[in-house]
């Protein structure tokens, strides 16, 4: 038996898992710094796919998010402010939209 428990991993295109997987993981743990990126893409994914119409503040969200996360405004954040965060996120804007298209 092992001495911890070591979550599967999440399935891609399921914000719930990784949410999850984040919150057993330790605050310090590196691995918010993978999984933070993931998870902003998915849900920003999602947020777009349902409602097209959040894809203009959210574009503009996005950058201002990092920004805060950057300078100290937004407190607590799991993973460190980054590039892959931001690509991530934008990635998930164009398959929200493409998502949606489809229906």
């Amino acid at each position: 038996m092992l001495p911890y428990f070591v979550p599967p991993p999440p399935a891609p295109g399921n914000l719930f898992h990784y949410q999850q997987l984040r919150a057993a993981l330790p605050p310090t743990s590196p691995l918010h710094a993978v999984l933070g990126p993931l998870e902003h893409g998915q849900f920003v994914e999602d947020a777009v796919q349902d409602n097209p119409l959040m894809a203009l503040p959210l574009a503009l969200a996005i950058p201002a998010y990092t920004a805060g996360k950057a300078t100290g405004l937004i407190k607590g954040a799991r993973s460190p402010a980054s590039w892959d965060e931001i690509f991530a996120a934008y990635g998930g804007l164009k398959r929200g939209m493409l998502s949606h298209a489809r229906r």
